[in-house]
């Protein structure tokens, strides 16, 4: 086997070794956020105004012991 593919080799498994041992960063999510309930999901894509800055799926969730109504709308 020729140098070079041992030299990618062995660096290939290094770096699965270094990235294995990443921890993700510890977020303090608000107590109970598991239980709030799911309003709706929106996509924005490229085309809309605010793709550049806010582009990417979003959901929207709130919180149960919220004070606000939620109304649903229907077509019919």
């Amino acid at each position: 086997m020729p140098r070079i593919a041992i030299l990618i080799i062995i660096s290939a498994l290094t770096a699965t070794a270094s990235a294995a041992e990443t921890q993700p960063p510890e977020v303090a999510y608000p107590d109970g956020y598991r239980d709030w309930p799911h309003v709706k999901s929106m996509m924005i894509d490229s085309g809309h105004p605010l793709f550049d800055t806010f582009g990417g799926l979003h959901h929207l969730i709130r919180q149960r012991e919220s004070k606000s109504r939620l109304h649903v709308w229907s077509i019919s």
